[in-house]
């Protein structure tokens, strides 16, 4: 059965489903290479060779691909981009995986509260009451012992920052390309991204570049299939 024949609401859960498959795979591979580089470093990686993996459907697209419609939109969701994923990183490489992950649930909460600011969605009671327990989950897993974890705030200030980028994303995605949001993201990201990883900066070995690149590859299909 062709994905085109499916229900929209099925088509993109399939779609949101199989992003998350792809993304736990990056999120282990950071785990995994956060033993031996920073996370920043890995963070500016990430972007680079995703860059180079969007590269041939930015060829393919021509001239079209290159076009932004919003630049300062494109700006804003890069510079956010660029936050998440410096956190997010930051925080996969210095709490257990499963905090990490667990603490990423909170992305859909925070996209939940914007898409009602930002889109102007309709929110029920029965959902409004299930983003409440979820904060209370999130909360809990921030201070399990009664003080705050600094590094839980940073997982926290990246799923804030992702829940944002996903809503500029929902307006870009009207107006440009997949291949042109890509472009832009991992463009502005490589960039922003790149100070920080020099300031821990530690030149791979080539196991770790092939690392690097798998890593990227992953966290770029699972981007694309958002």
């Amino acid at each position: 059965m062709r994905l085109e024949h499916l229900n929209p609401n099925l088509r993109g859960a399939l779609w949101i489903l199989l992003a998350g498959v792809f993304m736990t795979v990056m999120a282990t591979s950071v785990k995994f290479i956060g033993q031996s580089l920073d996370s920043f470093v890995i963070a500016f990686f990430r972007a680079l060779f995703g860059l180079f993996v969007i590269m041939p459907f930015v060829w393919r697209g021509g001239r079209e691909a290159l076009r932004v419609k919003r630049p300062w939109l494109h700006l804003a969701r890069g510079v956010g981009g660029a936050g998440a994923m410096l956190c997010g990183f930051y925080a996969l490489t210095h709490l257990p995986l499963a905090d990490a992950v667990a603490i990423g649930f909170a992305r859909p909460l925070f996209i939940l509260i914007f898409a009602v600011m930002f889109l102007g969605e309709i929110v029920h009671r029965r959902r409004w009451s299930a983003t409440l327990v979820g904060f209370l989950g999130v909360l809990i897993m921030v201070r399990p012992h009664g003080a705050m974890d600094p590094v839980a705030l940073v997982a926290l200030a990246g799923a804030f920052l992702f829940a944002g980028v996903t809503i500029i994303l929902k307006k870009l995605s009207a107006e440009d390309r997949p291949a042109t949001l890509m472009l832009s993201s991992s463009l502005i990201v490589s960039i922003f991204s790149l100070g920080p990883a020099l300031a821990y900066w530690r030149t791979p070995t080539i196991a770790e570049f092939g690392l690097l690149a798998f890593m990227a590859a992953m966290g770029t299909v699972a981007q694309s299939c958002r």
